[in-house]
């Protein structure tokens, strides 16, 4: 019994010396590894690399034009896939210190400047319109020219982008949620930045800037194909901004029209781009102002909604379909309004706020076949 006892105590430690020497030498093939790679990267004799105090499986790397700064690296490994891979917070440590010290000699302070893992630099701003925006854009244009002045070591990385974050202005066709709009301004190319001219922004957005005040009384709606709509404020060309497919008609047909004062004009239906979603929106404009004017900036009076599954009118969620899991609720008392009563109604649909809401139902289901909202006034 002894004896066995002798020969597991014996095995344990020869599996336990075996582990050890297995580490050390996956440490030092470590070392070797981020070692070639430093010396490729940035070059022989341009650093000094150390094991890490408290972990010595992460070493501390500090680049000889660059004494202030220091950074760790370490080899990762998905144990999952079975790959491995050079870690390094480089990016991150010389990123945040170029920010540092651009904010002390430029003064930026309307915007907002910071490093991100996933992109690079992240420029985030707060403006009215698009000649702001060039002001902006310009600043930005004196960080990245003092990042390859001063920090170009940063660029040996063509992964390394920069976005500028938007927000303010307003978009034709965007919802209420769109509060940003994200432009990718540049990248590391080459040893320097390949960056996106101001006129090939300005060319992308102007054409797509809302060029007229949102009605507050409009009626929004969101059908399932994801969009928001305003009844009495959303014109023509707004809808053509929504990602969706204008069906019976083209672009360039419906630039030619020319509505009179009051004059409404035909139905346009719009679909999603996915093959799997059915519902339909179909939309009537009416040129409210007191002259001719283009069918494009003519003002969204009439809308069907056709199938679905649910809708949001003003915000409120209302079922379109029987869900036998719950019980139905009649899609006018959601709105807190009473059915039609008379035929009119039953045609025309009844007031809610400013408009008039008709749900047609399927006959013998408890299914809204499609809803027509109309604008009154």
């Amino acid at each position: 019994m002894k004896f066995l006892k002798f020969i597991l105590l014996l095995v344990m430690l020869i599996c336990v010396s075996l582990l050890l020497l297995g580490c050390n030498k996956a440490g030092e093939d470590d070392e070797k590894r981020i070692i070639n790679w430093l010396d490729k990267t940035y070059g022989k004799d341009s650093y000094t690399i150390k094991k890490e105090e408290k972990n010595e499986r992460y070493f501390v790397v500090k680049l000889s034009k660059y004494p202030k700064l220091e950074f760790r690296a370490t080899v990762a490994r998905d144990v999952k896939v079975g790959n491995s891979y050079i870690w390094t917070d480089f990016e991150e440590v010389f990123g945040k210190a170029a920010i540092k010290e651009f904010k002390k000699t430029e003064s930026i302070v309307r915007d907002k400047l910071e490093y991100s893992d996933s992109i690079g630099f992240v420029y985030s701003i707060d403006v009215k319109n698009l000649e702001e925006l060039r002001i902006s854009y310009n600043r930005l244009l004196q960080f990245l020219n003092f990042i390859s002045e001063n920090y170009k070591v940063l660029l040996v990385d063509e992964n390394f982008d920069v976005r500028m974050d938007v927000r303010g202005i307003r978009l034709k066709g965007r919802d209420d949620g769109d509060k940003w709009i994200y432009l990718d301004i540049a990248k590391a190319e080459g040893g320097g930045f390949k960056i996106k001219p101001y006129d090939e922004i300005y060319a992308k957005l102007n054409p797509m800037l809302m060029t007229h005040p949102e009605n507050k009384n409009g009626l929004k709606f969101r059908a399932d194909i994801g969009r928001l709509f305003i009844l009495g404020s959303d014109t023509v060309e707004d809808c053509l901004y929504k990602n969706l497919i204008l069906q019976n008609s083209k672009r360039e047909d419906l630039e030619q029209i020319i509505l009179q004062p009051g004059e409404i004009s035909e139905n346009y239906t719009l679909k999603s781009e996915s093959d799997y979603e059915f519902t339909t929106v179909t939309v009537r404009a009416k040129n409210l102002s007191e002259a001719p004017a283009p069918l494009l900036d003519a003002t969204i009076v009439e809308a069907v909604i056709d199938g679905g599954k649910s809708v949001f009118i003003d915000n409120v969620l209302i079922e379109l379909e029987n869900d036998p899991r719950r019980e139905w609720v009649d899609p006018y008392k959601a709105l807190g309004i009473l059915e039609p009563k008379t035929e009119k109604e039953k045609k025309e649909g009844v007031n809610y706020k400013n408009v008039k809401v008709l749900f047609v139902m399927q006959e013998n289901l408890l299914q809204v076949k499609k809803i027509v909202l109309t604008l009154q006034g």
